[in-house]
């Protein structure tokens, strides 16, 4: 039977202290994972966004106590770029907070579903051609308050990371006044 040098306690001494706690780490949070998973996907479904240039135009149209907000969307690069669907708003349904409105400059909290998304489908995808508008419409005020009095400031703005950079998407703003 051998004996057990110092050498050997301090290598079971890191593996107790450092290498097992992160390899639990990993196995109870799997987020950690997914995110690179995620950004790996992202990558494959994406192009280099150097000289991509997406032009957002916001709408909006106030009647009554319903804002329909519609956005054309335009991509300027050469090539064609792949956006998610749910950054469009493709049939009109909000799944996260893509617009930021404020009353008298003060913030209006988005009020409707969000959902956690994994890593993107073929499906989850939309190709917007060079030149190619691409128009959707959405109910602004199912998401956000506009109740009470006031100017009303809106725009669209959205933000995709990637591997190999970044695309931001920003709309003109568009100002309100409610009574």
């Amino acid at each position: 039977m051998s004996k057990t040098t110092k050498k050997d306690k301090i290598i079971l001494a890191i593996c107790i202290c450092i290498i097992i706690p992160y390899a639990i780490y990993d196995y109870f949070n799997p987020v950690i994972y997914t995110e690179n998973v995620y950004a790996y996907e992202l990558a494959n479904f994406s192009q280099k966004h150097d000289d991509t240039n997406i032009q957002c135009h916001l709408n909006v149209e106030h009647t009554g106590k319903v804002i329909i907000a519609e956005l054309t969307f335009v991509n300027n690069s050469k090539n064609i770029v792949r956006v998610h669907k749910w950054a469009l708003i493709e049939n009109g349904e909000m799944t996260s907070s893509e617009f930021e409105v404020t009353r008298d400059s003060i913030e209006s909290d988005y009020h409707c579903m969000t959902i956690k998304r994994g890593p993107p489908a073929e499906a989850d995808m939309r190709s917007l051609q060079p030149g190619v508008p691409f128009i959707t419409r959405t109910k602004i005020t199912e998401c956000y308050d506009f109740t009470k009095k006031g100017t009303y400031q809106i725009f669209y703005h959205s933000y995709f990371p990637f591997t190999n950079g970044s695309l931001e998407i920003k709309s003109n703003v568009v100002t309100i006044v409610i009574e």
